[in-house]
């Protein structure tokens, strides 16, 4: 099942519209550099360890698919994260950073999900 076109540019950017209605634009600069929306662009540390090795169209359809996974489980992610930040200052500070570092990872699986 093809999900997206097939790239065969340098850079390339595609116009998507999230399920809860939220429209951005997903720029794959490279292998290792995206852009989402209007946030600075990223490394793609978790692409270069999973996709090592894939024909170079499979990569960038499966990378544009993680950003757009990102989004789309965003709505979750920051209904779990709100208590966290909400009560920073009655939990200690440390086991915050601990709990929002583990939130970044989930948040990455989620996203890898979305691809499969």
């Amino acid at each position: 099942m093809e999900r997206l076109p097939n790239f065969h540019m340098a850079m390339h950017l595609l116009r998507v519209r999230s399920w809860h209605g939220v429209e951005f634009d997903i720029k794959i600069i490279n292998q290792n550099w995206a852009k989402l929306g209007i946030l600075p662009p990223h490394p793609q540390l978790v692409n270069l360890i999973i996709r090592k090795g894939l024909d170079r169209n499979k990569n960038i359809q499966m990378q544009i698919l993680h950003e757009l996974g990102h989004v789309q489980a965003f709505p979750f992610v920051f209904l779990y994260y709100l208590p966290l930040y909400s009560s920073a200052k009655l939990i200690n500070i440390n086991s915050w950073i601990i709990s929002t570092i583990g939130l970044f990872f989930f948040w990455e699986i989620i996203a890898e999900i979305y691809v499969f």
